[in-house]
């Protein structure tokens, strides 16, 4: 019998085209590989065995498997080019998702299984890249993103798109796009998804640090409430530092704090939070908390919360 051919080292660093190997076909289809796409495997426990990975890095290593077989100019859009960009969506990435893939006309749109092909004509719109993998123009993408998602969950990407630093000098990444840039791109879009888009764009703020802080947002904007400033610094009578607070009422003295995971799983987080309100509240601010289950599962009483603070505060519906 003759001896098992080794596996190239080569092969066994990334994902592979089916027809870009010396190995045979029978010994293709063992378990020592695992299919990524049709026409696309990968060595089995291997760097491109997306399986085990977390989220993000299986995401990665199946876009690069993809772009071994997609057309000439094939590049990501959709919510795979948001999920690249990092960008906050209402669920978490699963492993049968498609792959939303664009190509320019007159190139054939990609179509396989797994993958959502897309040809566009838009002489606005640019390929750049996000780590290492090519994807449509932020801008662009909030635009095709219209046709994706709901207004809520389209301006929570915005306010991500936008944000900015949390202070001068901070280590913070600055904003993927400018928010005057953001208008003046939905302005000229004329594709399916325009009216959506131009809904949201007028409603992307400055300041929102979490997909949670845009929806209750616009919650309270949708009640009819004012709406506040966010993430500001709140100084106590003399001048000095009190906090940086994520929603605020200046006129009403009112502060509205989202509370997520980190605030129930890191102690030190928690303990640092309620010195922090109880300095508000000594200081004559109503400070009042949502968690997350009031803003997902019951907003009405959220909304009411908030009201009757603003209302014990001066302000008239």
């Amino acid at each position: 019998m003759p001896a098992r051919q080794p596996i190239p080292d080569w092969l066994r660093a990334q994902p592979f085209a089916s027809f870009d190997h010396p190995l045979g076909r029978r010994r293709m289809a063992g378990p020592e590989f695992v299919p990524v796409f049709h026409g696309v495997r990968a060595v089995a426990g291997g760097p491109g065995d997306w399986r085990g990975l977390p989220d993000e890095e299986a995401l990665r290593v199946r876009c690069q498997a993809l772009l071994l077989v997609a057309g000439h100019g094939t590049f990501f859009g959709g919510l795979t080019a948001a999920r690249l960009w990092g960008l906050p969506l209402p669920h978490r990435w699963t492993a049968d998702e498609p792959l939303h893939t664009l190509t320019w006309y007159p190139d054939q749109a990609t179509n396989r299984a797994g993958v959502i092909g897309r040809q566009i004509n838009d002489w606005n719109a640019h390929r750049v890249e996000v780590l290492g993998l090519p994807t449509v123009d932020l801008p662009t993408l909030f635009c095709h993103l219209g046709m994706l998602l709901s207004l809520p969950d389209l301006v929570a990407v915005g306010d991500a798109m936008v944000r900015a630093p949390a202070a001068e000098g901070s280590a913070a990444a600055p904003a993927l796009v400018g928010l005057q840039q953001l208008h003046e791109r939905v302005s000229r879009y004329r594709v399916r998804g325009k009216r959506n888009a131009l809904a949201a764009v007028t409603l992307v703020r400055l300041g929102a640090e979490s997909r949670p802080e845009s929806l209750l947002r616009l919650l309270i904007v949708d009640a009819g409430l004012p709406e506040p400033e966010l993430n500001v610094v709140v100084g106590g009578e003399h001048g000095e530092f009190l906090a940086r607070v994520d929603m605020l009422f200046r006129a009403y003295r009112v502060v509205v704090e989202y509370d997520g995971d980190q605030h129930r799983t890191d102690q030190r987080q928690f303990d640092r939070d309620l010195g922090r309100l109880d300095d508000l509240a000594a200081q004559g601010w109503r400070v009042v908390r949502i968690g997350a289950r009031s803003l997902f599962r019951d907003p009405q009483d959220a909304v009411n919360r908030i009201r009757r603070a603003l209302v014990a505060g001066g302000w008239t519906p």
